[in-house]
């Protein structure tokens, strides 16, 4: 997959910068492009998730090798820890209140939480990345984020 992406991105043009592509891997082990852009990832993928899971700032080194600043995170700093991104996909009908965010938000294993609706919102139907209902970054694949965000996010719908 690695070298398939290396070949893609040198196709493509990209020779500088960061890279996010998406790929689908048959279980015929058959490898089909989804995406490729000459820049990171969205929803926090180069500022939040892999500084997480490698230990690398990947913006702090891309700053770095514009400005021609000597400066090689790729070494030995390189970590393996694990991240969920967990994307919200809420009952449709207009939100009466929303409790428990901001504890949810406290606690140690989460990187980033985004809502993207308040009280009074009407949840639409989600079709496009735009209008996801939000997201939940944590930190530590034991957690079950699912049981989690249950426990501790009550959304109330009107009637």
């Amino acid at each position: 997959i690695l070298k398939t992406n290396e070949n893609v991105n040198r196709k493509l043009g990209f020779n500088f910068g960061m890279t996010h592509s998406e790929y689908m891997v048959t279980k015929d082990k058959e490898i089909y492009l989804i995406e490729s852009a000459n820049r990171g990832g969205g929803v926090y993928t180069s500022a939040i998730i892999v500084p997480n899971v490698t230990n690398i700032d990947i913006v702090e080194q891309y700053i770095c090798d514009s400005l021609k600043i000597e400066k090689n995170y790729f070494k030995d700093d390189i970590k393996e820890n694990s991240v969920v991104l967990k994307f919200f996909s809420l009952p449709l009908g207009k939100i009466k209140e929303i409790n428990g965010i901001a504890d949810f938000e406290k606690k140690e294993e989460i990187l980033k939480l985004r809502l993207s609706l308040k009280k009074g919102d009407v949840v639409q139907k989600i079709t496009t990345d735009a209008n996801r209902h939000g997201f939940v970054i944590a930190r530590n694949d034991t957690i079950n984020l699912g049981k989690e965000i249950a426990k501790h996010i009550r959304i109330c719908y009107e009637k």
